[in-house]
């Protein structure tokens, strides 16, 4: 077997797979993980109010680096790990924590 038909099986395997893995940017499935939340949830998660938390999806949407969706330019469903990496970036490792914390109390049984 020739050197190209060995990379043409390759690829044929490697695109197999990929074709196997799950989508990456479904929020549906994002919000089925647990990773998708409202606005209020995340602004309970970062400690912070429900405005504040819009207007920080707001502008980070428009800095190219979205924290989550508008949909029907209503209603925000954020990533937390988005969230908790803008809260890392913006504020540091421990507040990054906190909301890590934060994010463990929300999802508990109470």
């Amino acid at each position: 077997m020739g050197e190209q038909e060995r990379i043409v099986r390759a690829l044929e395997q490697i695109t197999a797979q990929v074709r196997q893995l799950p989508p990456l940017n479904d929020w549906v499935n994002a919000y089925g993980t647990g990773d998708a939340v409202s606005s209020d949830a995340a602004a309970f998660i970062a400690d912070v109010s429900s405005a504040t938390i819009r207007r920080r999806a707001t502008e980070a949407a428009a800095c190219g680096k979205p924290l989550g969706v508008l949909i029907a330019n209503s209603i925000w469903l954020l990533s937390t790990r988005r969230l908790i990496n803008w809260i890392r970036d913006h504020e540091g490792e421990h507040a990054a924590l906190c909301a890590m914390t934060q994010r463990g109390r929300r999802n508990s049984p109470k």
